[in-house]
Formats: C-alpha cells, sequence, structure tokens
C-alpha cells in the first residue's frame, strides 16, 4: 500500500487560516490521503528563534518521518527547507517575494472596491476608510476603497494608524477625535475585523450611534473571536479563502507529481458581505424615519405590529407610511417583516439552531407558525435555505 503523502503545514489559529485548512481538508478528503503536520502559533510568533527550523525536522525526522511538501505562513522560518527545493507554497501576502515560489495572494484592491459598493448601495453620501498606514495590504484595500468613492463622484476619509501603537489607549482617543469629526451620517470601511472593533468602542466613547450615525464594516468575517461578539455585531466582509485552500492542496499535488516551482500564484477574491447590526441601515436623513427603522431593527426578534413602530415617533401612521414608501420603497409591514427574515437567515447561515429553537429565539408562538411566514416571504423554508446556503459555500468541489 503506498505511503501518504506528508505535508508539513505552519499557521496562526485564525479564521483567516482555519478557512485554508478547511480548503486543504476538502480536497484531501476526495483526492488524499495525506498525512499533515500542522504547525501552531509557537512556530510562528517565535521567528526569531534560529533553532526552530532545526526542531521541527528533528522532531520528524525523530519519528521516522519524511515531509513531502511545506505550505507557510512564514518563509523566512522555513528558509532551509525551501533552500533545498522541498515544494512549497507561501500562504502569506507579503510585499517581497522568493523567486519562483508559488504564493497564496489577496486581492486587496478588490476588497476595497466591494466594501466601497456596500457602503454606497446602503444609500450613504459620506464615506471614510480606517487602516493601518503602515501595511502595504491595507494600503491597497483602501486604495481600492477610496479609488470607487471617487469615481462615483464623492470624496471620502481616511485614517490611518500603526500596527504597534504606543498604547492601546491613545489609539482609541485618536480614533474618538477623528470619528467626532466625520460628517454624518457615514459608511466607514475598517481595514479588517480587529480594527473596526476599535473603532466600535471608539464610536461609544465619543457617543456616536452605530450604525444611526457611522455604519462599519471589517474585513475577514472572524465571527467567532469578534463579530458576533461586538456590541453591535460587525458586519464584515468574506473572503474566499476556503476555496483557495482547496486550490492550494491541488497545487501541491501537482508540484509533488513533478510540476516546477514557477511562481504561481492562487488568487483570494472577496466573496459577499455578511451584513450583522453594525450596518443595518439605509443611511437616510429624515429623524423621524431614522427613528422608526431603528425601532425595527431593534425589536426584530419581538412580534411587533405596524402601530408600534408608529408610536416610537410623533408622526401619524397615514404621513410615516409615506415617508416609508417614498424613501424607504416599502410600506412599514414590510419593512419589519424583512428586517425580521434578514435577523433568522443571519441565524440559519451563522448556526446549528433546530428551527424550533430558532423559532423560539425570534418570539413565533409556533414553529409552523415560524415555518410558514418564511416560507411566504422567501419562498423557501428554513431548512432548505440553511441548505442551500451551505451548498453555495461548498460549490468549487
Amino acid at each position: 500500500m503506498k505511503e501518504p503523502l506528508r505535508i508539513l503545514i505552519r499557521v496562526i489559529f485564525r479564521k483567516h487560516c482555519m478557512s485554508l485548512l478547511q480548503g486543504i481538508a476538502r480536497y484531501n478528503q476526495f483526492h488524499g490521503p495525506w498525512m499533515f503536520y500542522v504547525e501552531g502559533p509557537l512556530m510562528v510568533y517565535e521567528e526569531n528563534n534560529p533553532c526552530l527550523p532545526k526542531l521541527v525536522l528533528s522532531r520528524l525526522a525523530g519519528v521516522d518521518q519524511k515531509i513531502d511538501g511545506l505550505i507557510t505562513r512564514n518563509p523566512r522560518l522555513d528558509i532551509k527547507l525551501i533552500q533545498k527545493g522541498l515544494p512549497t507554497i507561501v500562504a502569506i501576502h507579503t510585499r517581497e517575494q522568493i523567486p519562483n515560489i508559488p504564493y497564496v495572494l489577496t486581492d486587496h484592491e478588490a476588497i476595497g472596491k466591494m466594501g466601497a459598493e456596500y457602503m454606497m448601495h446602503l444609500g450613504f453620501k459620506h464615506f471614510a476608510f480606517c487602516g493601518f498606514e503602515d501595511m502595504f495590504w491595507a494600503k491597497l484595500r483602501c486604495q481600492g476603497f477610496t479609488d470607487t468613492i471617487n469615481q462615483a463622484g464623492f470624496s471620502p476619509f481616511t485614517y490611518g494608524t500603526k500596527v504597534k501603537p504606543v498604547s492601546w489607549s491613545k489609539t482609541l482617543d485618536s480614533l474618538k477625535e477623528w470619528a467626532s469629526t466625520l460628517p454624518l451620517p457615514i459608511g466607514v470601511m475598517a481595514s479588517h475585523d480587529d480594527l473596526a472593533i476599535h473603532l466600535i468602542e471608539a464610536c461609544h466613547k465619543a457617543g456616536l450611534h452605530i450604525p444611526d450615525d457611522i455604519a462599519i464594516l471589517g474585513v475577514n468575517n472572524e465571527d467567532l473571536f469578534f463579530c458576533n461578539l461586538m456590541s453591535p455585531p460587525l458586519s464584515s466582509l468574506v473572503l474566499k479563502v476556503e476555496e483557495a485552500g482547496y486550490q492550494t492542496a491541488q497545487l501541491m499535488e501537482q508540484l509533488l507529481n513533478g510540476e516546477k516551482m514557477e511562481g504561481q500564484k492562487i488568487i483570494i477574491k472577496p466573496s459577499h458581505v455578511i451584513s450583522r447590526q453594525s450596518t443595518n441601515i439605509l443611511a437616510i436623513d429624515d429623524k423621524e424615519l431614522r427613528t422608526a427603522l431603528r425601532f425595527i431593527r431593534d425589536n426584530a426578534r419581538m412580534p411587533i405590529q405596524v402601530e408600534d413602530v408608529v408610536k416610537s415617533t410623533s408622526l401619524s401612521r397615514r404621513v410615516l407610511e409615506k415617508k416609508f414608501r417614498k424613501q424607504v420603497n416599502s410600506t412599514i409591514l414590510e419593512e419589519i417583516n424583512k428586517i425580521k427574515i434578514a435577523q433568522i437567515q443571519l441565524v440559519l447561515r451563522e448556526t446549528d439552531m433546530s428551527t424550533e429553537q430558532i423559532s423560539n429565539y425570534m418570539n413565533f408562538s409556533s414553529r409552523s407558525n415560524f415555518n410558514r411566514f418564511f416560507l411566504r416571504e422567501t419562498g423557501l423554508t428554513p431548512k432548505t435555505f440553511r441548505t442551500k446556503t451551505q451548498s453555495d459555500q461548498n460549490n468549487y468541489t
């Protein structure tokens, strides 16, 4: 029986790398079996320790195992393995690249462009980008964002901070000061989720409402670490990292079968935006209408009626209905149902809660009423929607 190929993978345990590993695992499921050795954060963060490459090799040699290929986010740490001609793919976007080595790169400008288009679709007239001024990938995302906004005839604002600030308290104060000077309402894209959460905190300190004053969009959809833990939950742009992981494993097999390393490129493209409460708004100048929309959003899980929405404002039902039809292009009831459906779809997409649990979570009187409501509004049952969403995420295989 042929021995399985042995692949050393060096990653960090964050959503981006985990998605890459999922794609590699999916390829192995159909085309393996391979044997994987995954080195985690210890090997990544102690990269200045010259003994680590030797330790990795000696550990593997000690159990009489041979490495056939390498997938790494840390080419400096693995330079000895790379110099030996070991089939290697570098899975990180760096400014300087090792000649002839295949790389997994990210289309950062396309990410910025998609973020800008998303914010414009929400109806904003003011836009800003918040990123690291000393990271080239953040600059590229900013360029894609600002170019798109400029082409649409608007003038975006920008903010840059350092990756390693003197202190986070000073960074928060700086973000607070910057956010306080922005015209409202405004749509802000952060270079990634980590920075977006600091911007949310800065807005809270400045007394700015999210998303009514400032709508905030992150990148990477770090749902476990950040997005769903924030108040409000953070909208984030999803990247096709798992698909790139699948392609990475595919290329690795080609290299192991004799294909030369000639600087092949795998490009991670942006996929779509997961909309959560941080951008759950239609940018509207009318204060009473914003109040009504905020009431609907804040009570998405409650069985509210049109009259409840009317009572949250100082307007009559007739006047408020006219405002909804003119500026939101829907009735009050249609907007209630739309926001409720969006909340249900988010739960179906991002959790494994049963329909019974979701029905209770959304405060429906019964599961049958919940199922009928979802079917009426979307044309799909909750189960069909969840199955279809999962299928769409895996259709690259």
